[in-house]
């Protein structure tokens, strides 16, 4: 389901629990952790593994088979995240119960990876996927969303160009790149004019 690299180790894990551990990419060992939840992503921290999935609040591991609830993280609320050496950011969203059923956009941050707080998205819809490049963090979910910051704690809603879902982005060769549904891939030079 998700693979990292975190204090010295590799680490794939599947939602059942088990994981494999690697200290050189060639000799994998099969290992159970005991966690029987859904695990939509683990990132690779300073000195541990960070794990976001379904239901769960932020999961923290030096060995990548035992794992600890984050002092202050939210329950149920982050699905991925990303660290860019200094600040580890999170995302997700909450759902608004009533017809029709509304979300907000989640955008959680730390610098240690066991604090959490809680930053204002101007998203409405869940948010997805997050990345950082050189100049900013850019965050992408439901119906075209995308919002960004330069520091993590301010985040600005940007025009996208597209209503469908984006579900991946990422940073290189000096361009941002957003994926979604049906194909479709938008980009920006800076993160915030999108094509």
């Amino acid at each position: 389901r998700s693979m990292a690299y975190g204090n010295g180790k590799y680490l794939l894990i599947e939602q059942s629990g088990k994981a494999w551990v690697s200290t050189d990419e060639t000799n994998w060992v099969a290992e159970y952790g005991g966690l029987q939840n859904a695990f939509t992503q683990i990132i690779g921290g300073q000195s541990n593994l960070v794990a976001f999935g379904s239901g769960l609040p932020v999961l923290l591991s030096s060995d990548g088979l035992t794992f600890h609830a984050a002092s202050n993280s939210p329950s149920g609320v982050l699905s991925a995240g990303a660290f860019d050496g200094t600040n580890y950011v999170g995302i997700g969203a909450t759902a608004q119960l009533g017809h029709p059923i509304t979300y907000i956009g989640e955008v959680y941050t730390s610098t240690n990876s066991t604090d959490w707080v809680r930053r204002t998205s101007n998203a409405n819809q869940p948010l997805s996927a997050i990345c950082r490049g050189p100049s900013r963090w850019v965050a992408v979910g439901g119906n075209g969303t995308v919002t960004t910051s330069p520091n993590t704690l301010a985040w600005t809603l940007r025009s996208s160009g597209t209503g469908n879902n984006l579900d991946g982005v990422a940073f290189g060769n000096g361009t941002y790149v957003a994926v979604g549904n049906v194909g479709v891939v938008i980009t920006s030079a800076d993160g915030t004019t999108w094509d």
